[in-house]
């Protein structure tokens, strides 16, 4: 039974946006996308279909993408926020 308010695809976000990965953007986006970070002992479930992240410093956003708790990591903060990646579909 799906959760009230969940996306027809079980996710509870289609997709999530994350500015900022840093100590709290980080955090956020291991637990969208269910993974854990290496030592972690949890894992849960995926929460957002597709997780964008970005990050001013292109260091942090680098790292990010390499650790692969983004999975699409943006350096213009317009194409994090309002672009679809081509395939992606449009909620009505």
């Amino acid at each position: 039974m799906a959760h009230q308010g969940m996306a027809d695809d079980g996710f509870l976000f289609d997709r999530v946006a994350i500015v900022g990965l840093g100590l709290i953007g980080s955090s956020l986006a291991w637990r969208l996308t269910g993974r854990s970070p290496a030592g972690a002992s949890w894992t849960g479930p995926r929460l957002a279909g597709e997780v964008i992240g970005h990050d001013a410093d292109p260091t942090h956003l680098a790292r990010a993408a390499e650790l692969g708790f983004v999975d699409r990591a943006e350096a213009d903060i317009a194409a994090a926020v309002a672009a679809r990646p081509s395939g992606r579909r449009d909620r009505a």
